[in-house]
């Protein structure tokens, strides 16, 4: 009898299966944005970068104020440090017939790794270690330049351009990062680059302390720049902050689209067909299965609609990720399983309310006078 209503009913079929996936699928976009926003920050200076600030060097400071900075790197304040040599560099990238201008912070180390002060890994999870073969490159970068695993990109280097080959693609949000050996560095190049930074992990890593010894070592002759990790992280909380409160708001409205299409299509299912379920009420059913006589044909519906507005979510998600993202900002794609059961749950809840708002509703209705009515 269910099959049979809801096929002799297409219209209200169709209704309720796009409107409950449309529901769902905003639902999922709105969790989906505020689960990527909220975890780039943790992501980036939570498990990637784990260095407080990069000291750079000032080539033209004598060697008692290099030994200052020296004995500052070796004091009880400073867990660890590592001499590297850092550029930044400027390049023009073609990206959708667009030239756009990118700010590339380049590393140059002589280790095979980073000295887990910056973890490379790819988005899966895989360990990279800098080799003499070519570059790591972050993946906002790579998506930039339009370029994978094995590839050849254009950088101007040492004054001069030059074809380093992509031998990693490394998981990074905000910024863009190129890392190589030195030994590379001098194959492309023809030159040697020597150290000329450090990066600085601290002891005591909050904020004030943070910017507290920033201050005292760009007083220091020694330091040509100091670059640290609070600004970007300040920027980007900014961000997903006022992000937040627009997919907030999406969120709520979708849920209210929900409600409201469910409640007017069960409403006119309910009123349309109020002489059909007095008939089966005056033959003897009871007012649980006079209120699922209907009712189940929702139910059904509202299961397809909902796989249907995950799978479109899904998209939805990436799309927005898309539009809203930067040419220096990446959004994480990973969302966790409360983007797939609030909406679910939120589903759920509305055909509970609206099952037991039916069954108050068919309670009080005088099936004698309904049968009387004419269609």
């Amino acid at each position: 009898v269910t099959a049979r209503n809801i096929f002799r009913y297409k219209l209200r079929m169709l209704m309720t299966i796009f409107g409950v996936a449309g529901t769902v699928a905003l639902l999922f976009g709105g969790l989906g944005i505020r689960s990527s926003i909220s975890g780039v920050v943790d992501r980036q200076f939570g498990d990637l970068i784990n260095y407080d600030m990069l000291v750079v060097e000032n080539s033209k400071a004598s060697e008692e104020e290099l030994d200052g900075l020296s004995n500052f790197l070796q004091s009880d304040q400073v867990r660890q440090s590592i001499p590297m040599a850092f550029e930044q560099i400027t390049e023009k990238i073609t990206s959708n017939d667009q030239e756009k201008t990118a700010s590339i912070s380049l590393y140059i180390t002589d280790r095979p790794d980073m000295g887990h002060l910056i973890e490379l890994e790819t988005s899966k999870g895989r360990e990279l270690t800098l080799t003499g073969r070519g570059v790591i490159l972050t993946e906002k970068l790579a998506q930039l330049y339009d370029v994978a695993l094995g590839d050849k990109l254009k950088l101007t280097l040492n004054d001069k351009e030059v074809e380093v080959r992509v031998d990693g693609i490394a998981d990074m949000y905000a910024g863009h990062f190129i890392f190589m050996t030195d030994e590379y560095y001098q194959e492309v190049t023809g030159s040697r680059k020597l150290a000329n930074a450090y990066l600085v992990q601290l002891k005591k890593d909050g904020a004030h302390h943070v910017q507290e010894v920033s201050s005292q070592l760009l007083d220091m002759t020694a330091v040509k720049s100091l670059v640290q990790n609070t600004s970007l992280m300040a920027m980007l909380t900014t961000m997903a902050a006022s992000l937040q409160s627009v997919m907030t708001i999406l969120v709520v409205l979708s849920i209210l689209l929900g409600l409201v299409i469910l409640y007017n299509l069960t409403i006119i299912n309910m009123s349309e067909r109020i002489r059909e379920l007095s008939t089966i009420r005056v033959l003897g059913f009871h007012n649980k299965e006079v209120t699922l006589y209907i009712y189940r044909e929702t139910i059904a519906l509202s299961t397809i609609g909902i796989v249907a507005g995950l799978i479109g979510g899904f998209y939805l998600h990436r799309l927005l990720l898309y539009m809203i993202g930067s040419d220096s900002i990446r959004f994480n794609p990973e969302v966790g399983a409360e983007v797939y059961l609030i909406p679910i749950l939120a589903i759920v809840g509305i055909l509970a309310f609206l099952g037991w708002y039916v069954n108050h509703q068919l309670r009080k209705v005088d099936m004698l006078e309904a049968l009387k009515s004419i269609d």
